[in-house]
């Protein structure tokens, strides 16, 4: 069995997914869509912008992906880094393992779907991380840019606005991932399924999610504080440039007042 992974947007509407994409819907929420497209073939949206196939070849999978597009914002081209594929062998009874990109589990864990989902949600968190720690990368090296200008020449020269806009950004970064991505707690399909939970606790480590989560919200928090030192900056220059009017047009009235 062989799965793919991709980040291919900031976000996918899931009911836009549902409308596009012909098959079984085996689960549905607000957050993701699990559709069997054909015997063994399976397919997984989710809101935050990642997308996994099962079994489907890579000329399918670029039909399908192109198929949704209209239910993604903010779509970007996918990247080496953006993109994870595994494949899962069933043997014996034996424990999980993983090893060279093979994921080996016990047969009995053959005919359950919930396995297979289960396998691609991890995958698709993993690449959605991904996209987030890239994104925080590159704010990161502006970030370092501004404070050796404010190092060397005491002052910023990006505006007022722009330093808002990197501010929205990082917020979004930081909505997506908390509200989105289920880094602390299980997915539900977990709750019920004894084999779902193991493979999700398994491979929750093998990728260290939980690790990789928290260095982008570490990351996202570093920026955020430069961010607001520079904003703190503008609003004193600000005040600042508010106290000279006041004295300038006090000035004013107090030489019109002598001149009368």
């Amino acid at each position: 069995m062989k799965i793919f992974t991709y980040h291919i947007s900031d976000n996918i509407d899931i009911k836009g997914v549902k409308k596009s994409i012909q098959g079984k819907i085996i689960s549905e929420t607000n957050a993701e869509i699990f559709i069997e497209l054909s015997t063994g073939e399976y397919m997984s949206a989710y809101e935050y912008g990642s997308i996994a196939f099962t079994n489907v070849n890579k000329e399918k999978v670029s039909t399908l992906i192109n198929s949704i597009k209209s239910a993604c914002t903010g779509t970007h081209s996918i990247t080496e880094g953006l993109s994870e594929d595994i494949e899962v062998e069933f043997k014996g009874d034996g424990d999980i393992k993983y090893d060279n990109n093979t994921l080996t589990l016990p047969e009995r864990m053959s005919n359950n779907n919930k396995v297979v989902r289960i396998i691609m949600f991890d995958l698709s968190q993993t690449v959605a991380l991904e996209y987030y720690d890239n994104i925080g990368d590159t704010i990161l090296v502006d970030i370092k840019k501004l404070s050796k200008e404010l190092e060397t020449k005491g002052k910023l020269s990006i505006s007022k606005s722009e330093i808002m806009k990197f501010i929205g950004k990082i917020l979004s970064v930081k909505n997506n991932i908390v509200d989105t991505l289920y880094i602390f707690d299980s997915p539900e399909m977990t709750w019920s399924d004894e084999d779902a939970s193991k493979i999700h606790t398994f491979l929750t480590g093998v990728f260290d999610i939980k690790s990789r989560f928290r260095e982008v919200e570490n990351l996202t928090k570093v920026i955020e504080d430069n961010l607001d030192v520079y904003k703190e900056i503008y609003h004193h220059k600000e005040s600042s440039t508010l106290e000279i009017i006041v004295v300038v047009l006090i000035v004013i009235e107090i030489l019109q007042s002598f001149m009368h």
